[in-house]
């Protein structure tokens, strides 16, 4: 009976298309973040002291378990690097866990090699993002079907000038470009993640172009200001 039904992404309009709702009701409107209140900052990423920055819900879909898979490797090969994650949820005294089985609580600096931190409002996650030179998200689908759409931790992170790491379900290859707005794996690829991070401390000057691309389009596609209007002119149209 709707007029319109709002979808936050192309693949989430393929979905309801596909459960049976006429394409002509949909309206594709991506949630948008404010570009202005986050500056763009290069990240160096030192190989001595590479820094990891984690975020979302800790929830199955957002892939936490596949990051701590992938740290436990990428730290034989850095040693003195430093994983944070950020969040809460049900999921976290499992996160807890593995850490533990996985021998990461070791001392790096007191501070050990994986960090969790609670939830942030959002001023304080900003400025957490600049302590840290990449970003990364393996979201999956889960055995129930649930998955990710466009999460705004990844937006946030773009514009703030990181290099993103991601994988390839549901909405996030309308963010990311894999080689042109950041990085893509297929999901549960701890090898490539790990080939990604290399490109990444390798290709210095290929990865600042990136990053710089990613801003541009997030400032386009995901500005608040501009899918807010959206929204507006569609109820426009209904009331």
């Amino acid at each position: 009976e709707a007029s319109k039904i709002i979808a936050r992404s192309h693949f989430q309009k393929k979905e309801l298309m596909r459960r049976g709702v006429k394409e002509s009701k949909i309206e594709v409107i991506y949630t948008g973040i404010n570009p202005d209140k986050i500056p763009f900052k290069f990240r160096i990423p030192d190989k001595k002291r590479l820094k990891l920055l984690s975020a979302g819900r800790f929830v199955e879909k957002k892939g936490f378990d596949i990051t701590l898979r992938f740290y436990k490797k990428l730290v034989r090969l850095y040693p003195l690097s430093k994983l944070v994650l950020v969040g809460e949820g049900p999921l976290k005294e499992k996160i807890e866990e593995d850490i533990k089985d996985l021998n990461l609580g070791g001392l790096l600096d007191l501070g050990g090699h994986i960090e969790l931190k609670p939830f942030m409002d959002h001023d304080d996650f900003i400025r957490e993002l600049y302590k840290h030179d990449i970003f990364i998200l393996p979201c999956k689908k889960t055995d129930s079907g649930d998955q990710e759409g466009i999460p705004n931790v990844l937006k946030e992170a773009m514009a703030s000038g990181m290099p993103v790491i991601s994988t390839y379900p549901a909405g996030i290859p309308e963010l990311i470009i894999d080689g042109r707005t950041g990085f893509l794996v297929p999901e549960r690829d701890i090898r490539g993640l790990l080939k990604k991070i290399e490109f990444i401390l390798n290709n210095k000057k290929r990865t600042a172009q990136i990053c710089l691309k990613a801003r541009s389009f997030v400032e386009k596609k995901f500005n608040v200001a501009r899918t807010a209007r959206q929204v507006e002119d569609l109820f426009g149209k209904y009331l």
